[in-house]
């Protein structure tokens, strides 16, 4: 590479931090995936681009997140990290790739779908473009990374990246899906908390509607039941569960939540309520794709739910904890029993073996 300042884009589909936007997404937990990869290669600092921005913008801003303890965590290693968000695809990224001012290109896989070419969102396009730009001006192929996230790149596709030499990472697999310096920093904020905050409740966040998704990525239809059982499981002094559902605003999921009287519902674009609810959650429901427990795949969602502080109670997924394991309603419902009556003291203990485990 001609250029030997450390800067590398990342590309991304959709923001950092709080926004509006009604796309599904981890970006919570984006910034612990830049700094993990950022150890792994050597990178000082990165260009931000968001796949979804399809003009440029006039008045760019940082990331915008919440003033709590948590958020100072987020501030800090986004001032670590980002030197330029939200770059112009043309005039910024184009031209960049072509002057080889990046020293490595990191694009968040991206492929096409029913939902994105409904919104005329051409994600699937630029990622393709900038990707044969970066060849054709003379970079070396394993400079540019894909970063998959979610293992829903075609046979054809990897195997055409594969033959060019393009290097291709799977975070929880290939290498760790969040750095231990961020996550370190989270779990500060909450140590510093633990005595002093009360958690209650029961969080699932992920879709429940899975006609877009394609062969194999559907999750098992436990969580259904989960939900429809939260009414009515009692614990011993007679109290009950609640439960926050975190999913696409679909008319006829909202009207099924609405039926039930222990269960709430928080639009995926609403990022402002998603952040109070997982900060104060006990329990986070982490059903998993078929596919990614035959991978030993770890969602961001594990990940999101120990930056949050909250522990997260899986599906089939005893890597993290074999008693935090449950494959029926009765084993879940158990384990969130237990996770109440355990001390603050031994929560976070717990939170930081799984933490370790990951």
């Amino acid at each position: 590479m001609e250029n030997t300042k450390q800067l590398a884009l990342y590309a991304y589909f959709g923001e950092l931090g709080i926004f509006e936007d009604d796309i599904p997404g981890h970006t919570f937990y984006q910034l612990g995936l830049i700094d993990s990869i950022s150890e792994k290669y050597g990178i000082e600092s990165f260009d931000f681009y968001n796949y979804i921005d399809q003009c440029k913008l006039d008045n760019k801003t940082m990331p915008n997140y919440p003033t709590d303890g948590l958020g100072e965590v987020f501030n800090k290693y986004t001032d670590k990290l980002i030197l330029n968000y939200r770059i112009d695809f043309e005039t910024d990224l184009i031209d960049k790739i072509i002057n080889k001012q990046y020293s490595k290109i990191f694009l968040k896989a991206r492929f096409r779908n029913l939902s994105t070419l409904q919104k005329k969102i051409f994600d699937a396009d630029r990622f393709e473009k900038i990707i044969n730009v970066a060849i054709k001006v003379g970079y070396d192929p394993s400079d540019i990374v894909i970063v998959d996230t979610d293992l829903s790149l075609s046979k054809e596709f990897l195997s055409t990246i594969s033959e060019l030499g393009i290097t291709r990472e799977i975070p929880s697999i290939t290498m760790p899906g969040i750095s231990k310096g961020f996550i370190d920093s989270c779990l500060m904020v909450h140590a510093k908390n633990k005595d002093l905050k009360e958690r209650a409740g029961l969080v699932y966040y992920g879709n429940l509607s899975f006609d877009n998704y394609k062969e194999g990525h559907s999750k098992n239809p436990i969580i259904n039941s989960i939900i429809d059982k939260v009414d009515d499981v009692e614990k011993f002094d007679g109290s009950k569960f609640n439960l926050t559902v975190i999913c696409k605003n679909e008319k006829t999921i909202t009207s099924w939540i609405s039926n039930l009287s222990r269960t709430s519902h928080i639009s995926r674009q609403n990022r402002h309520l998603i952040w109070q609810a997982l900060s104060g959650s006990l329990v986070s429901i982490n059903v998993s794709k078929d596919l990614y427990l035959k991978e030993g795949f770890v969602p961001a969602r594990v990940y999101e739910s120990i930056i949050f502080g909250v522990i997260p109670v899986s599906y089939k997924s005893p890597k993290f904890h074999p008693a935090l394991s449950f494959e029926n309603e009765h084993e879940f419902f158990e384990i969130c029993k237990f996770l109440e009556e355990c001390t603050p003291s031994d929560y976070f203990k717990l939170l930081v073996k799984i933490s370790n485990s990951l």
